[in-house]
């Protein structure tokens, strides 16, 4: 089972933005991607 992780909206953020450490905000983004974590987030966060 892969391991669930919560981001902070910052962190989802950085996905679209250059900003400091994007890169490890990217490297989540990529291991949700290749199903080694589960991202679950706030239903407000779409907003």
């Amino acid at each position: 089972m892969a391991k669930r992780v919560i981001p902070d909206a910052s962190v989802v953020a950085k996905w679209y933005l250059l900003e400091e450490d994007r890169e490890e905000a990217l490297k989540l983004r990529d291991d949700y991607l290749n199903g080694l974590v589960q991202i679950s987030v706030p239903s407000i966060l779409h907003f």
